[in-house]
C-alpha cells in the first residue's frame, strides 16, 4: 500500500486501496478477491468496503456478491473537473475546430497510461441518415419543445429506418444534463408498446435522483 509515516492514516490508506482495486477491475470484486488484493483479512476488507458503502462510494450488488464502484466516485470527479475550469476553457475553441474542420475534436488528459477524455464536440449539422431523419433547424427546435414536454425522446428510424429508440435525460446535482438511458429495437414492436416504453423509460430516469438531483 506504499509507504507510511507517522501522519498515515491507515484505515483511510486501507479504504483508498479497497477502492483502487476495484477502479482496475471490470466487472467488480468479491469481499475475498479484494481481501486478497488488499492483502488483508476478509474482516478488514469487509469494514472498509461497508463504510465506503454506506458513504456511496462503492455499490455491492446482493445477486452476484461483488463490489464495484459507487456513482459518489463520479460526482466528485465531474466536480473536480468543473472547478479546473479546463473544459469550459476549451469548449469553445472545440466548436470552432470541429466547425472547420468538419471532424470530431476532443479535449484529453493523460491519465497513468491511460487517456481521459473530457469532452467531446461531434461533427456541425444534420445530416440526412433515412427518410425521417431531422435535418431542419425549425423541425429541431419543435422536436426539441416536445421532448421537454414529454420527458423523453423518441427516435422512430431516424438513424437507421428499422431502429427506433425511447430515451430520457439524466441530471446531476447541479441540475445539468449529463447523459441519457434508453432502449432501442424494432421499430414494429415500437409502434405497439411505445406508451408503455415511454412509462418505463421515464421512470429508470429516476437515475437522476442517486446523482443527487432534485426535481
Amino acid at each position: 500500500m506504499g509507504r507510511s509515516t507517522r501522519y498515515t492514516l491507515l484505515t483511510l490508506v486501507k479504504g483508498l486501496a479497497a477502492l483502487e482495486a476495484l477502479e482496475a477491475a471490470d466487472g467488480g470484486l468479491t469481499l475475498t478477491e479484494v481481501a486478497r488484493r488488499l492483502k488483508e483479512s476478509q474482516t478488514v476488507a469487509f469494514r472498509a468496503l461497508k463504510t465506503l458503502e454506506e458513504h456511496g462510494y462503492v455499490r455491492h450488488d446482493a445477486v452476484s456478491r461483488r463490489y464495484t464502484l459507487g456513482l459518489r466516485i463520479w460526482e466528485l470527479g465531474a466536480r473536480v473537473v468543473g472547478r479546473t475550469g479546463l473544459v469550459e476553457a476549451a469548449r469553445p475553441v472545440l466548436k470552432w475546430l470541429t466547425a472547420v474542420t468538419g471532424q470530431t475534436s476532443g479535449l484529453v488528459v493523460l491519465r497513468a497510461t491511460d487517456v481521459l477524455y473530457l469532452d467531446i464536440r461531434d461533427k456541425a449539422g444534420l445530416r440526412r441518415l433515412t427518410p425521417t431523419t431531422i435535418v431542419g433547424a425549425a423541425d429541431l427546435r419543435r422536436e426539441l419543445r416536445e421532448t421537454r414536454r414529454a420527458g423523453v425522446a423518441i427516435n422512430r428510424g431516424e438513424r437507421q429506418p428499422d431502429l427506433a429508440a425511447v430515451a430520457a435525460p439524466l441530471f446531476d446535482a447541479h441540475g445539468e444534463c449529463v447523459a441519457a438511458v434508453g432502449i432501442a429495437g424494432s421499430r414494429t414492436r415500437f409502434a405497439d408498446d411505445l406508451e408503455d416504453f415511454k412509462r418505463h423509460v421515464r421512470k429508470a430516469g429516476e437515475i437522476s435522483a442517486r446523482l443527487g438531483h432534485r426535481a
